[in-house]
């Protein structure tokens, strides 16, 4: 990802945190589906979860109650974890624990108390769905207008691989985990490319921020296998919350961030006009 500047377009204000015994209630929609990605020029097949306005995963509000009806457009079931947040049993994604799976064309509704703002994520919780990125953002912001001058980013990581799920699963039983041929340091599996937010290092997402501005960056390992270091460069970020719960703040330029784990970071950019590029590097990768 490359972050640049421009010139300042004005400010933001503080608002007091919204009342969440007040919080309206808004139904929302999403659509698991798959898709065709372009990884170094080549197609692949994989999966999403779309919302009705076409984007990946959810963006919603502390205090509104959780209320979304899952599609399921696949040909295949599949069973949606919704994962940082506390629902019900039965409708926390986990097939037979005590709902069946999803089938192909149903719809299942989903509602309980939302108590839990912060970065999350949904990702399915059947076979190997996951390692086909079966996942999205499930971002529940703290105020419904922003408390802070500053702009925000989500971005999800992955581990791509053209080669079926299903095959390299059955070699790493086989092998018993250990090292095969070709494979990338840090990971059993030799992976074709790592994605933020679909692209690759030769084609990087690039984000205009204002001048002199500040970022929240909210990063995402939603990789099958690979735990990450965050580098922002010349940059310093200050990690104020790890998994969606707030913690006391670290300074720094390099930052871990392991499998399923999420990282929000405040990033400060210079008053030079510049390019700034933020790194996502596999770990045990040189």
């Amino acid at each position: 990802m490359l972050i640049t500047r421009r010139k300042a377009l004005g400010l933001l204000t503080s608002l007091p945190f919204l009342n969440a015994s007040h919080a309206e209630t808004i139904e929302h929609k999403l659509k698991v589906s798959s898709r065709i990605l372009d990884v170094k020029g080549k197609p692949a097949k994989v999966f999403s979860i779309i919302n009705a306005a076409g984007k990946s995963g959810l963006d919603m509000v502390f205090g509104q109650p959780f209320k979304t009806t899952l599609m399921n457009d696949l040909t295949e079931d599949t069973a949606i974890h919704w994962h940082g947040l506390t629902p019900p049993v039965e409708q926390d994604g986990v097939p037979a624990l005590p709902v069946a799976a999803l089938k192909p064309g149903e719809t299942r509704n989903y509602e309980f108390p939302n108590n839990k703002a912060g970065t999350h994520w949904m990702h399915s919780h059947l076979g190997l769905q996951e390692q086909r990125m079966l996942a999205a953002p499930l971002i529940i912001r703290e105020t419904e207008k922003p408390l802070f001058d500053e702009q925000e980013h989500v971005i999800m990581l992955h581990d791509f691989t053209f080669r079926d799920a299903a095959e390299i699963l059955a070699e790493l039983r086989a092998n018993g985990s250990h090292q095969m041929a070709g494979m990338t340091m840090g990971s059993d599996i030799a992976y074709d490319a790592i994605l933020a937010n679909d692209r690759t290092l030769d084609d990087p997402e690039i984000v205009q921020v204002e001048q002199g501005g500040q970022i929240r960056l909210r990063i995402i390992n939603a990789a099958a296998a690979t735990n990450f270091w965050i580098d922002l460069g010349g940059l310093n970020g200050e990690l104020f919350a790890a998994d969606g719960n707030t913690v006391k703040p670290v300074m720094g330029s390099r930052f871990p961030l392991g499998v399923a784990q999420r990282a929000d970071i405040r990033v400060k950019l210079p008053q030079a006009i510049g390019a700034y590029p933020i790194l996502f590097q596999s770990e045990g990768d040189p």
